[in-house]
């Protein structure tokens, strides 16, 4: 009973293990297969235009606004606002990952028995179904007609190799084997280029930064998955001085940010950037992306020390006109500043174009003249009881000063430049991806494999019978003056 067990789990085991196999057979043969990669690259393409027709990144909200309840909740429950970064994405591409691994680990078989496992001694019925055969007669013995058939071949780079198949001789000559290799790079590159995008999304960021001049930042902020985070930098960037180029008649030619990059206390690169010039250091690249005017809100106390409070401004167009806002690099309007141990917070608000006044005028004049700003400004802890105590001041406009018990508040404008920041260490991967598609590209259209073949036995009459034939996708003319060149010397010296 015993031995009859043991035969029964080894035949369980047995039965499994087919199965498995059958399975990663099964599985294999799938993801080999051209239906399979069409079937993926259509799904692909039916998400990506989706995720062009649907708004993408907005808040849950706005797709109730403007699909109604029902389609609202679908949309938002099946990620539909969010496409490329969804789960359901993210597997269709690794299925189309899958699919590339696994043709290119077949077609890397395919070129290396191609290249290297070719049979050399084939049939005459084999020879003869060629492109283009031919039957030559040459007198002598097939010692000397094979060396000037191989002479005759490695004159035109060809590589010959040679086999004695009974009393038979047969000759392999091939040229522009390299090209075998190219639908295998090309297919090769597409998986580097998804590999170099999965390493750039998960070890890279995209952030955006805004820095005044004659000031730095030390952090960018990052959306992803419609959040935002602040991410720090292992570095300072400071701005020293921001500018836009104007043509003669006085339209911008670009925009220029002086950027300089300050690591453990040192100026470590310098840079003048613009659009198409960017400063990357440490892996991390600066792109010109915006800019803007920023406020600062300069208080001095009887001794004279001074402390400041930045606020980027933000122009948004609306049907009425642009709309003026500010806020600071936290994003919120209040800031705290410390005076000679006093603390002071600020809030400006009602930014407006300021106008400059003509003399003995109490009504501005319609020359603008910079940006005037309200700012509310309050000394006491904020407490519930502190917070009674703000005072609004202005409004206040450029050259202004306001008193505030024994402070002066002024308001000057300057510029900020926006930077696109951007990490990707993924981008050498897909370069070498791209470099591996050109290259494929070129092997496959550029280079004409050929392939000559010929088979030498001995005649009744004593001569030689040189049986030739020829193939190559590109056709017969890429071979027929090597050819002419071949029978030439086969017959030279009847």
């Amino acid at each position: 009973m015993q031995d009859n067990s043991e035969m029964n789990d080894n035949s369980s085991k047995g039965a499994l293990d087919v199965r498995e196999t059958g399975l990663i057979s099964a599985l294999w043969v799938t993801f080999s297969s051209m239906k399979t990669a069409i079937v993926l690259l259509l799904l692909l393409a039916v998400v990506s235009v989706a995720g062009t027709l649907i708004p993408q990144g907005g808040p849950p909200d706005m797709y109730y606004q403007m699909y109604g309840p029902v389609k609202g909740w679908i949309i938002n429950r099946f990620w539909l606002n969010n496409l490329y970064n969804s789960p359901a994405y993210s597997t269709l591409l690794a299925l189309i990952g899958l699919n590339l691994l696994v043709c290119s680990i077949n077609r890397f078989g395919i070129a290396w028995r191609r290249t290297f496992g070719v049979t050399v001694a084939v049939k005459p019925s084999k020879i003869k179904g060629m492109q283009q055969s031919e039957e030559i007669m040459v007198r002598g013995d097939i010692s000397s007609a094979a060396e000037r058939a191989v002479t005759a071949l490695c004159a035109s780079s060809y590589q010959v190799l040679r086999e004695q198949d009974g009393s038979d001789l047969a000759l392999y000559a091939s040229k522009g084997s390299l090209s075998i290799w190219g639908p295998y790079l090309t297919h090769l590159s597409i998986l580097v280029i998804f590999i170099g995008a999965i390493v750039g999304s998960i070890a890279g960021f995209r952030g955006f930064a805004r820095i005044a001049e004659s000031d730095y930042a030390d952090s960018v902020v990052v959306r992803t998955k419609g959040r935002e985070y602040v991410r720090e930098l292992p570095f300072h960037v400071y701005l020293s001085r921001f500018t836009i180029p104007r043509d003669e008649k006085g339209h911008p030619k670009g925009y220029k940010s002086d950027l300089r990059i300050f690591h453990d206390g040192k100026i470590a690169r310098q840079k003048v950037i613009d659009v198409n010039h960017p400063l990357t250091y440490k892996g991390i690249s600066f792109f010109q992306s915006s800019y803007g005017p920023v406020l600062i809100v300069r208080i001095s106390d009887s001794s004279g020390n001074t402390a400041t409070a930045s606020y980027f401004v933000n122009m948004e167009e609306t049907p009425v006109g642009t709309r003026l806002s500010v806020e600071s690099e936290n994003g919120f309007n209040l800031q705290q500043v410390e005076i000679n141990g006093r603390s002071v917070a600020v809030i400006v608000r009602d930014v407006m174009p300021a106008y400059t006044r003509a003399k003995n005028d109490a009504e501005p004049s319609s020359i603008p003249g910079g940006l005037a700003a309200t700012i509310v400004l309050n000394d006491q802890p904020l407490t519930l009881e502190g917070m009674r105590n703000w005072q609004e001041l202005g409004p206040i406009g450029p050259s202004e000063t306001i008193k505030y018990k024994d402070l002066t508040v002024s308001l000057t404008t300057s510029d900020y430049t926006g930077l696109q920041v951007t990490k990707d260490p993924g981008l050498p991967i897909v370069y070498s991806g791209f470099a591996l598609m050109l290259l494929g590209i070129f092997l496959s259209f550029y280079i004409s494999h050929r392939i000559i073949r010929l088979r030498l036995s001995e005649a009744e009459d004593g001569r030689v019978v040189v049986l030739v034939g020829a193939f190559s996708k590109s056709g017969p003319s890429v071979y027929e003056k090597e050819l002419r060149r071949l029978k030439e010397a086969l017959i030279k010296e009847q």
